[in-house]
């Protein structure tokens, strides 16, 4: 049985999960798609509309964490997340070259299959950024510890703090209307 697996890229994390502190993720509950509109002349174009996704993992499902699913490369840098080479070193030996730290070593690297975990808890979560407030965030279904909450996701999520993560997650997804998200908890096996 093959498993589904939760691919990693933010750097701003990649310590938490080297060093298995990163717990949880935050995914989009959306998704943007293609929907044919008729339009009142009879014509038929299409609309880019914003439909609810459902959670992908449920409590009880093993995963496998990996970073950069998509990359052609099988080890990355420990130091700042980019895949490395194989390269030929002095004496015919081969070391993990990192093109962006200019530096050889197999000591600073890491495999692209992090690991398998089972997840504990899935829930829902609105973030947005208002033009007059710092409150940026709810739990849906919740309405107190706002602050308790997020710094609990924030530092479960691997952010060093909950105002790295909004600002991660507002560069990513663009904050200025609110968006849900799902949050996956999960507990490491290997």
């Amino acid at each position: 049985m093959t498993l589904k697996t939760l691919n990693f890229t933010a750097k701003e994390v990649l310590p938490s999960l080297l060093n298995k502190s990163k717990v949880q993720t935050i995914r989009p509950a959306w998704k943007t798609e293609m929907v044919p509109d008729e339009k009142s002349d009879g014509t038929l174009m299409e609309e880019e509309r914003i439909v609810n996704k459902p959670p992908k993992f449920k409590v009880g499902e093993e995963v496998e964490l990996v970073w950069n699913k998509g990359s052609k490369y099988d080890i990355f840098c420990e130091l700042c997340g980019n895949g490395m080479k194989e390269k030929e070193f002095t004496g015919g030996l081969n070391y993990p070259f990192c093109k962006k730290c200019d530096h050889f070593s197999d000591s600073v690297c890491f495999n692209k299959i992090l690991g398998k975990a089972k997840i504990t808890k899935v829930f829902k979560i609105e973030i947005f950024k208002p033009e007059r407030s710092t409150t940026y965030y709810r739990v849906i279904g919740e309405d107190k510890l706002f602050d308790i909450i997020f710094n609990d996701i924030a530092k479960k999520d691997g952010f060093k703090s909950r105002e790295e993560m909004f600002n991660y997650l507002d560069k990513k997804y663009g904050l200025d209307k609110p968006k849900e998200f799902w949050v996956y908890r999960y507990k490491w096996l290997k």
